[in-house]
């Protein structure tokens, strides 16, 4: 693929904010134990909520 090829892909933007928020659930979800929370992104990018937790139950 040649840069003229490149160029005409219709790839997403680079933000910002979006990648901060990006670099923040990952840092936050370091934190939970996947043993005992299920953690979910959002469904759609907005001004609300970012990430869902769940706790489990420990199934034996």
């Amino acid at each position: 693929m040649n840069e003229e090829e490149f160029d005409q892909l219709s790839l997403p933007k680079d933000s910002a904010n979006e990648n901060l928020e990006t670099q923040s659930r990952q840092k936050l979800a370091a934190l939970f134990s996947i043993q005992l929370f299920e953690l979910r992104d959002e469904l759609q990018h907005d001004k609300g909520v970012d990430l869902f937790v769940e706790l489990k139950r420990l199934g034996l």
